[in-house]
């Protein structure tokens, strides 16, 4: 069974994964449209539509990585207390960092995300959306042989980034550099090797929103 994944394929992947998303983002970008306002408000229609989506791409990533055989059994997915408890104070880390950012971007004049409204769509969808994304950037991403890695982190970061430009370029900017390289280099320093923290801390970040503060004040 294939261990290690090649550039080409982390290529192809990224675009099984994330190309649809980072069309209609950057169409959304460059009509002029993208504002904080707008984008957190997502129906339930939306959500549903949204996983129903991921669910199809990922079934062709799966196809895909069966044809090149894949070894799936070098990820580790284990639910604990002690995991779950790591995910909650990973998220709240990251909202906090984020809270940081903003707010030196509202000192510039640039508008404050609002939180969206929490109901089962966002839960449902919030749930895989944190293990589709982070099964991508962690669990495949990470799965390369050491000598690229970098290259590979690299490229990570400009997906990231490529799908999230619909909520403007600061935000983008804020979520690739902070969360994606925190989980990134995280993963792959830490010993224990479980993706479960990051899906379940991604899970939050986009149920509550990459914040904390507001929830306080």
């Amino acid at each position: 069974m294939l261990k290690e994944l090649r550039f080409t394929d982390i290529f192809v992947l990224s675009a099984i994964f994330f190309g649809y998303a980072t069309y209609t983002s950057t169409i959304y970008f460059l009509s002029g449209t993208s504002d904080f306002s707008s984008v957190t408000d997502f129906s339930q229609r939306d959500n549903y539509l949204g996983f129903a989506i991921q669910l199809c791409l990922f079934g062709l990533a799966f196809i895909y990585l069966r044809f090149i055989k894949y070894g799936f059994s070098v990820l580790k997915f284990q639910i604990t207390l002690k995991s779950t408890i790591f995910s909650v104070i990973l998220f709240c880390f990251l909202a906090l960092l984020m809270d940081g950012y903003f707010w030196l971007l509202d000192v510039f004049g640039v508008a404050y995300p609002a939180s969206s409204y929490i109901d089962t769509s966002i839960i449902i969808y919030s749930l895989f959306n944190g293990f589709y994304e982070e099964f991508f950037f962690i669990a495949l991403c990470l799965s390369v042989n050491p000598k690229i890695i970098k290259g590979v982190f690299i490229y990570s970061l400009f997906v990231r980034f490529s799908f999230h430009t619909y909520q403007g370029v600061a935000s983008a900017l804020g979520i690739t550099l902070i969360l994606g390289c925190i989980y990134f280099l995280l993963y792959e320093r830490l010993r224990v090797k479980n993706l479960y923290p990051y899906f379940l801390s991604h899970a939050l970040a986009d149920i509550f929103g990459l914040g904390i503060l507001y929830y306080i004040f």
